[in-house]
C-alpha cells in the first residue's frame, strides 16, 4: 500500500475495509447519471465515496475544474498503477453496509478494488445514456456554473473517451435515458438484498 500523503483523510492502517459488505462501483460517461444514482442510493442509506474527493486528498493543490481533475486522475493512475482508488477506500473504512463509489474510469481501478478487498462484494454498475442526453445534462450543469469545460472538450480526454468500454465488463448495465435514478436505485437495492 502506498503511504498516505499529507492532507489525505484520516486513515485506518489495517488496509482492509472491514465494515462495509457491499460496494457499488459506478462508471459511465460524463452526464450518464452516476452522481444522481449515487444520491438516490444515499437517500436509501448508502454511504457515498466520490473519487473527486480521493483525488483532492492526494493532490490538495489541484484546481477543482473538470479538466484539471481529469488530468490529476490520469497522473494518479500512472503513478499508482490505478490502485489509488482502492487505497483511498482502505483509508476511509466506512461503517455502512452499503457503500457507493462515484466513480471509476478504468478497468484497472475496478480490478484493484476487487484485489485489495477480496472479502467485499463488489458490484460494478455501468450507466449509459444517448450522447444527446449526456450532452444536454452536461450543458445544464454548465449553465448552473458547475462545469468550466465544454462537453466536446470533456470527451477529448483519452480516459473519458474510453469509459464506455467498461460496459463490456460490468455486472449491471442501465440506460438512464429511460430509467430514473430512483428506479435504478430501487432495482439495485432489491437485487442486492439484505
Amino acid at each position: 500500500m502506498h503511504a498516505a500523503r499529507e492532507g489525505a483523510p484520516s486513515v485506518d492502517r489495517r488496509g482492509e475495509a472491514t465494515l462495509m459488505r457491499t460496494l457499488i462501483v459506478l462508471s459511465g460517461g460524463v452526464g450518464a447519471g452516476k452522481s444522481s444514482l449515487a444520491a438516490a442510493l444515499r437517500d436509501n442509506g448508502a454511504a457515498v465515496v466520490n473519487t473527486r474527493d480521493l483525488i483532492v486528498a492526494l493532490k490538495p493543490d489541484v484546481v477543482r475544474s473538470r479538466g484539471e481533475l481529469q488530468k490529476a486522475g490520469d497522473e494518479l493512475d500512472a503513478e499508482f498503477a490505478a490502485a489509488w482508488v482502492a487505497d483511498g477506500l482502505s483509508r476511509l473504512d466506512p461503517v455502512e453496509d452499503l457503500v457507493v463509489l462515484d466513480a471509476v474510469r478504468r478497468a484497472e481501478q475496478i480490478d484493484a478494488v476487487r484485489a485489495r478487498h477480496p472479502g467485499l462484494r463488489v458490484i460494478h454498475v455501468h450507466l449509459r445514456a444517448s450522447a444527446e442526453v449526456m450532452a444536454q445534462r452536461y450543458g445544464n450543469r454548465a449553465r448552473e456554473g458547475d462545469e468550466s469545460m465544454d462537453y466536446a472538450g470533456v470527451r477529448r480526454n483519452a480516459t473519458e473517451a474510453a469509459v464506455e468500454n467498461l460496459a463490456a465488463t460490468c455486472d449491471v448495465l442501465r440506460d438512464t435515458s429511460t430509467d430514473s435514478p430512483e428506479a435504478i436505485s430501487k432495482r439495485l437495492l432489491a437485487d442486492i438484498g439484505p
